[in-house]
């Protein structure tokens, strides 16, 4: 009966000696304005890890080694933010809130050029194909006159 208490004992204890080896961050990113920034990222990159946030703009990563990280917001249009040495506690949540501001990019204009081929594949019917600047030079008023 002795021995059958010590082991209960030891079992007890043991519970609070082995608990948590991680963390959690949560928050919520929003714009400027305070409006939710659905489906924009969250991610620790030195990890692997992330998410993306919801509806209402809040996230949760669970399962984060306890330590320091950077931590990266970012999504299309907006700023990337960068939150350096967030600390991870053991079985603590960390509570990070981002604001993004807008951004725009700027790209170089691409211009798309195509050509018609002489055959068309597949085609079984006579077909007359008549460019903007024949249609111009004709002597009609009217786009019926054109049949």
């Amino acid at each position: 009966m002795m021995y059958a208490k010590k082991i209960i004992i030891f079992l007890f204890c043991s519970v609070f000696l082995i608990g948590g080896t991680d963390g959690t961050i949560r928050g919520k990113i929003t714009d400027v304005d305070g409006l939710a920034l659905v489906g924009s990222n969250v991610i620790i990159p030195s990890l692997g890890l992330g998410a993306a946030a919801d509806m209402d703009g809040n996230y949760i990563i669970l399962n984060v080694p306890v330590g320091k990280y950077d931590v990266v917001v970012q999504m299309i249009g907006f700023k990337k933010t960068t939150m350096q040495d967030v600390t991870v506690m053991m079985d603590q949540t960390v509570w990070l809130n981002f604001r993004l501001e807008e951004e725009t990019i700027a790209g170089e204009e691409v211009q798309v050029v195509g050509q018609r081929a002489l055959v068309e594949k597949g085609s079984t019917s006579k077909k007359v194909t008549v460019d903007k600047e024949a249609i111009q030079s004709l002597p009609i008023r009217d786009l019926t006159e054109l049949y």
